[in-house]
Parts: C-alpha cells; sequence; structure tokens
C-alpha cells in the first residue's frame, strides 16, 4: 500500500514543517521558562505566537490529509494519524521524518508541562497573596471609627 514519490515528498515537507513550527514553539517556551519571572508582556506575546502557529499547524495538517484523500480515494483518511500511519509504512527517509515528528512534539508537550506547573506556581503566590492582602484589609478595618455620619443621603446633626 505504497504512495507515489511526488506524494511522499509533499507529506514529508508538511511533516518537516511541522517540525519546524513544534521546534519553535518548544524553543520560545524554553526561553520563557529560563527568566526567573518572565514579564507579563512576554508571557501574553507567546500564548499570541503560539496561538497563531497552532493554526498554521492546523493548517498544514489538513493540507496533507486533504493530499493523501485526494491521492487515494479508495482508502478513506480520517485524519492526521492515518498520514503518520501511511508515512510509517514507507521507507527509510519518512520512517526518519516520522521519528523527528514525535520527537518534536514530545518535546513540545513536555515544556508545555513544564511552562503549565511554572504558571500554576504563579498564580498559586498571587492567590496567597491577594488572601493575605484581604486579611490585613479586613483587620484595618476592625480598627476603624464608625462614621458618624452615617449615609450621604441623610442630614444628621454631628
Amino acid at each position: 500500500m505504497g504512495i507515489d514519490t511526488a506524494l511522499r515528498d509533499r507529506l514529508l515537507l508538511g511533516l518537516q514543517r511541522l517540525c519546524l513550527l513544534y521546534g519553535e514553539l518548544t524553543e520560545h517556551a524554553r526561553a520563557l521558562l529560563d527568566i526567573p519571572d518572565p514579564p507579563l508582556e512576554e508571557i501574553a506575546q507567546l500564548l499570541d505566537h503560539r496561538d497563531l502557529a497552532l493554526l498554521e499547524v492546523k493548517d498544514v495538517e489538513q493540507e496533507l490529509v486533504k493530499a493523501l484523500s485526494s491521492s487515494r480515494p479508495d482508502h478513506p483518511v480520517a485524519g492526521f494519524a492515518d498520514v503518520l500511519a501511511v508515512l510509517q509504512g514507507e521507507a527509510l527517509p519518512a520512517l526518519e521524518a516520522v521519528a523527528r515528528f514525535r520527537g518534536a512534539l514530545e518535546a513540545l508537550v513536555e515544556t508545555d508541562r513544564l511552562f503549565q506547573k511554572r504558571i500554576a506556581e504563579t498564580h498559586a503566590g498571587i492567590d496567597a497573596e491577594l488572601r493575605r492582602i484581604r486579611r490585613s484589609s479586613s483587620l484595618v478595618k476592625g480598627y476603624r471609627q464608625n462614621d458618624p455620619t452615617g449615609s450621604a443621603f441623610i442630614d444628621k446633626i454631628k
């Protein structure tokens, strides 16, 4: 159940593009992980860049599925996993490309896990600080004197 050379090359180029996108996302996330306290603007920029890159990933995956589907109408292609399965059945360059793709995807998943952990820790620190501030403000309220004038709408004599 092999595929022709032109289709294989097209699929391999698409897979290479996906590896580059995943590698780029991994590098950006690792660069932010290396900074002890990254500024919020850089995190927002990373997330915006990530959204755009993932849109491109989706487009490339759809293009590869469409290319494989159009070349083999007798074999339905359900998704990108089928593209990988077809490439795994090919010669050595295709197997190496699939292995590189899986490695890039695993690296991205691991970096995302670390980044998510970092954000969760930061979020927990912010929550603790907010609780401390709220507790402090409620303690300060206990020492304030009552307002002798009361409501602003009722005219009281002092």
